[in-house]
């Protein structure tokens, strides 16, 4: 069986990064997996052991210091004990998720044990996709990419999360990847939507990328709710305890916003399952074009389990936008205007999507290939 040492610089037990690994690794075969990560607190996560993070400095001035210290190679000290306990494992292969602390931690594995075969993941590209919508670190987002050059050329494999991920880096880095999702069950059938007491339910999990965007598309749903005479109940599902209040304020008298909490997945599928659509955004402008070409949102596996019409506020330059509209699985809004919003809300809302659009798109994004595909390139290194 072949011992494997993962690191990422997030907890298993939150976001669309841990979600991915966690359906991944409960169907690996042939392979034991070793989870290390770094984390304000332990998690229950089977086969998962936290490990101390770089230090953090107490003010914003010393923390934009230590990101450049960490980016220009002058924290190896620190590194070099982070990677101990990994080093410890005896693992055969040295798997890094490319986010944060996990790209300069990959290179130094590589460098203390060049032997160990490197494997790289990525979720989201670190420069554009992370750093660049961070107002703390966007003009710094430069400093990343040598460091991921050289992490890319010297994985002996990787994987990324869309093919235009893969374009994206074969063009920039020269380097050949795979693409890998989370797999998704064949579906099961669920209850038609029933409306009751005239309400619109519209239901999201997980991040929203632009809280000016998703105020303008409840605006948009307000304008459409009250010519209609709806109420609409907007849930959202893992979002902080402050976004209820302030989202509420988008919305007419009457309406509201629901605040769900973090949900297991049967549960959450459950909820959305009873809306009559799901929101899903990428950002607009251009600064964000990388992150919204190249990253697909972890939420659409959830959503295609939910089978209901998916609402996609973004660019159609977008993998989001090509993905819905590629499958037919809603309506794709390329605009900011709330009238425009407004008539987007009238046509999913007329929206009918049959059972087998859904079993399509999950069977050619999110079927069993994608666990193969991963072993294969685990068990090749």
């Amino acid at each position: 069986m072949k011992r494997i040492a993962l690191f990422t610089d997030f907890s298993p037990a939150i976001g669309g990064g841990g979600a991915i690994l966690r359906n991944l690794l409960r169907q690996l075969k042939d392979m034991h997996v070793q989870w290390f990560y770094t984390a304000s607190t332990t998690v229950d996560v089977p086969g998962s052991i936290r490990i101390p993070s770089l230090r953090v400095s107490g003010s914003a001035l010393g923390e934009v210091v230590d990101f450049c210290r960490l980016w220009s190679g002058w924290r190896k000290k620190e590194l070099m004990e982070m990677a101990k306990p990994i080093q410890a494992v005896s693992a055969d292969v040295h798997w890094v998720v490319a986010n944060g602390v996990g790209i300069a931690l990959g290179n130094l594995l590589k460098a203390l044990q060049p032997e160990i075969p490197l494997h790289v993941t990525v979720h989201d590209d670190p420069e554009h996709a992370v750093l660049k919508r961070s107002r703390r670190y966007r003009y710094l987002s430069g400093l990343v990419e040598k460091p991921m050059r050289q992490l890319m050329v010297n994985a002996s494999s990787v994987d990324v999360i869309s093919r235009s991920m893969q374009e994206y880096y074969r063009h920039k880095f020269g380097i050949e990847s795979e693409v890998v999702h989370l797999c998704v069950g064949k579906l099961r059938g669920v209850a038609p939507v029933v409306r009751m007491n005239n309400e619109l339910h519209i239901g999201h999990i997980g991040s929203i990328y632009s809280y000016s965007q998703f105020a303008g598309f409840l605006r948009g749903v307000d304008m459409y709710s009250r010519k209609r005479g709806l109420k609409p109940v907007v849930k959202l599902i893992g979002m902080e305890s402050w976004s209820a209040e302030r989202f509420a304020r988008q919305l007419s008298a009457g309406a509201s916003v629901c605040l769900l909490g973090e949900k297991q997945e049967e549960e959450a599928i459950t909820q959305l399952a009873c809306c009559d659509f799901v929101y899903a955004a990428y950002p607009f402008g251009r600064s964000l074009r990388v992150f919204r070409q190249t990253s697909l949102p972890t939420k659409l596996s959830t959503y295609i389990q939910a089978q209901r019409p998916i609402f996609a506020h973004t660019p159609m330059d977008s993998t989001l936008a090509n993905t819905v509209t590629q499958f037919q699985a809603g309506i794709v809004c390329p605009s900011s205007s709330v009238k425009v919003i407004a008539r987007h809300v009238e046509m999913i809302e007329n929206l009918e999507i049959r059972s087998e659009t859904f079993e399509c798109f999950r069977e050619e994004i999110f079927g069993a290939h994608n666990v193969k595909r991963l072993e294969r390139l685990l068990l090749r290194v």
